[in-house]
């Protein structure tokens, strides 16, 4: 049983709300949920709930339909272009790259970080990592790095909820220690808050951790930090800073225009700012819209936890 389920079971029980796991009789993933008179199903791990309809959670799963829409709300995006083909990349990607270097190159619709290669510079990395995304994906989307904190805002009612900068997994020396115990030790930390998650020890660890120029045998000095990845993914060993107080509300008016345009209740938006404090059109692009989005992160970030699980309850069966 996924931890999000567990969560959601563990919160509806003490709240009151009867709750039936329909995994052995509907032989799939899904809670019945019954208070007050009401029943909700919620379904994926957890994460799937009767208010995300069908062409909300689509255009959510598609990032390029995602950028499209939140352009027409004057939402700022990163530029990019969407292939389903190699052969038909090089011309096209050359000149977004005359505009817009470094590049991302990642799966249209994949989920958890997977298959993103950042930083990329070269014009035939790209069509290599695109053609090993297309192995396993329809279509890959190539588009402009924007630097920046990586945000998670989770949002009900259109309201900024609970919200959290995810730092890239990394771990600091102290002096004693070599680099694989380092890591080790990071692992459990991460195991703990969430045992779904993990650091995996893939080619672009390696090469991100020679480009700092040491070995897993090395000892770390005291205070130096060693990133072991690029990417902001709780998934994948990120830490999570809660920075709910400390928002710029205009940020408050994008997840309220989301909310409207899709009709969603609970869904969360991936930012990248340079200063989450100023208003956001200067200083912000979003990244991608969750309509199934993991929460977990916000009941151990570090600074503030959000017993998100009791609220999201109490909106859903309207306790308040």
């Amino acid at each position: 049983m996924s931890i999000h389920k567990r969560r959601i079971m563990e919160a509806a029980r003490e709240l009151g709300i009867t709750v039936t796991d329909l995994q052995e009789t509907w032989h799939m993933d899904a809670l019945r949920l019954t208070w007050g008179g009401r029943t909700e199903l919620i379904c994926n791990e957890g994460l799937g709930f009767s208010d995300l309809s069908h062409h909300a959670y689509m255009i959510a799963r598609n990032k390029y339909a995602t950028k499209q829409m939140l352009k027409e709300l004057g939402i700022p995006v990163p530029e990019g272009m969407v292939f389903d083909r190699v052969d038909a990349m090089r011309p096209a990607v050359a000149s977004l790259m005359e505009d817009y270097s470094p590049v991302v190159c990642k799966p249209l619709d994949a989920a958890e970080g997977d298959s993103i290669l950042m930083n990329i510079t070269d014009l035939d990395t790209v069509l290599r990592h695109a053609e090993t995304v297309l192995e396993n994906y329809e279509s890959v989307l190539v588009e402009q790095q924007v630097d920046g904190d990586d945000l998670r805002i989770h949002v009900i009612d259109g309201r900024p909820e609970a919200v959290c900068r995810r730092i890239p997994a990394q771990v600091t020396g102290d002096g004693a220690a070599t680099l694989a115990q380092l890591i080790e030790k990071e692992l459990v930390r991460v195991r703990r808050d969430n045992p779904e998650n993990d650091i995996t020890l893939d080619e672009q660890v390696d090469q991100l951790i020679s480009r700092q120029g040491v070995v897993m045998t090395d000892v770390i000095e005291h205070g130096r930090t060693i990133q072991l990845k690029t990417i902001a993914n709780m998934s994948q060993g990120a830490r999570a800073v809660d920075i709910t107080d400390t928002m710029h509300p205009d940020y408050g008016l994008w997840t309220k225009a989301i909310a409207d345009r899709l009709g969603l209740t609970f869904y969360s938006v991936d930012v990248l700012t340079t200063d989450h404090t100023a208003p956001p059109a200067n200083h912000a692009v979003v990244l991608e819209i969750n309509g199934e989005a993991a929460w977990l992160h916000h009941t151990f970030s570090d600074g503030k936890q959000h017993p998100y699980p009791h609220r999201f309850l109490k909106r859903l069966f309207q306790m308040e």
